[in-house]
């Protein structure tokens, strides 16, 4: 049986399904949860039976704006996949993307019934153009068809927005004069100053409305010229509570603060589970790291660019260590058997691009250079490029 890494998977079911138009590169088609695309993973907790319907594969109404789920049974004629389509801010005229497994843009994103296990670990990638990506909301049809999967597990990306951290043991000396009032503090300080209150942390945000992620004690000895007290005290912050995005927004937390998957009964009737995310423009983010979560390896120091990186060091700070940390760097549905263990994985990532002429030559994504004309850059927001370095948290920024 599986070691189960990922914590606090919770399922819950709702009926519905629709979808929009996606173009791609130029070749337009209709996304109708029906598709030659891809899926992504997960683990377990408490289990809902999907409803024993019919697969439903056109829309029948508008997508739902950023921000909701709904699910049905699955599409037995798709296979095991993932279809992504937009959900446009205004107009018609459909938002180019292509979506293909890494290793070929000719490589559909998909696992059908009785794929060996060396072929279905699939790593799929959503090419965008980056303001098509900041203004409108992505959806992601996560589809397992009936009689493939025992269970089916949807996760979605998530990050640490913020560094959490833990006081090791810290030990702030106050001295006070006889009438109480404060000479020195050594060891570390007070929120308010002075020699008494809550101590600082460099890792609670709330003073910049940020969350608390400090977690850790302090011990506190006082002085007099009478007397010599201690106090300790037990920072209240939760490192889970610096984890942002999709994941948590949109599926919930868990008693821990770590964000929640959805897992599925799925052999039966199957899984068709739709997800439309924020876009960065509805959450007033300046960045698109809040949905675009491809990363290049090499940029963090691994040897190669093929997913997955060979090191858990060379991820960023999305998940420092992805078997273990409650954040996920995927978009991801996983397919298994009664044991936990996996049968299909397809974790996906969201790539923008700069300039819609290296996208259509399927060149450079990433131009740090200038607009000749009209000056300002060609890169307009932040991916997790930007942010590679020692200290690439984003806090404010998003």
């Amino acid at each position: 049986m599986a070691q189960h890494k990922y914590r606090e998977i919770f399922a819950a079911i709702t009926v519905s399904g629709v979808w929009a138009t996606c173009c791609v590169l130029s070749a337009c088609q209709q996304n109708t949860g029906a598709s030659n695309m891809s899926s992504s993973s997960l683990g377990s907790t408490t289990v809902v039976s999907t409803p024993s319907s019919s697969p439903t594969s056109t829309p029948t109404s508008s997508p739902a704006p950023g921000g909701s789920t709904s699910s049905t049974t699955g599409n037995s004629s798709i296979g095991f996949t993932v279809t992504p389509s937009f959900t446009l801010m205004g107009g018609t005229t459909p938002i180019q993307s292509f979506f293909h497994e890494q290793s070929s843009l000719n490589s559909p994103c998909v696992v059908q019934p009785g794929t060996a296990a060396a072929s279905a670990n699939l790593y799929c990638i959503l090419d965008v153009a980056e303001e098509d990506l900041y203004a409108n909301s992505l959806n992601l049809n996560f589809n397992s068809p009936a009689g493939m999967c025992p269970y089916t597990v949807v996760r979605l990306y998530s990050f640490y927005q913020y560094d959490p951290g833990t006081v090791q043991s810290q030990a702030i000396t106050v001295h006070v004069d006889g009438s109480g009032n404060c000479l020195s503090v050594a060891g570390g300080s007070f929120v308010s100053g002075g020699c008494a209150g809550v101590p600082y942390c460099q890792y609670d945000y709330t003073p910049v409305r940020g969350p608390n992620c400090c977690t850790g004690t302090a011990t506190i000895t006082t002085i007099s010229p009478t007397s010599t007290t201690s106090s300790v005290y037990d920072f209240t912050g939760n490192q889970n509570n610096c984890i942002s995005g999709p994941g948590p927004d949109l599926f919930g937390r868990g008693g821990s603060g770590a964000p929640m998957g959805k897992i599925y009964r799925t052999y039966d009737a199957g899984v068709n589970q739709e997800v439309s995310i924020y876009s960065p423009l509805e959450r007033e983010y300046q960045s698109n790291l809040y949905v675009a979560n491809y990363f290049n390896p090499m940029t963090f120091g691994d040897s190669q660019q093929a997913f997955p990186p060979t090191a858990d060091a060379n991820y960023p700070v999305a998940d420092p260590a992805p078997d273990l940390s409650p954040a996920s760097p995927y978009y991801e549905i996983a397919c298994t058997d009664q044991a936990a263990d996996t049968i299909a994985r397809i974790r996906v990532l969201v790539r923008p691009w700069d300039r819609v002429s290296d996208f259509n030559a399927n060149t450079n994504p990433y131009d740090p250079g200038a607009e000749p004309v009209f000056g300002g850059p060609f890169h307009d927001y932040n991916v997790w490029q930007d942010l590679a370095g020692p200290n690439f948290f984003i806090g404010l920024g998003l």
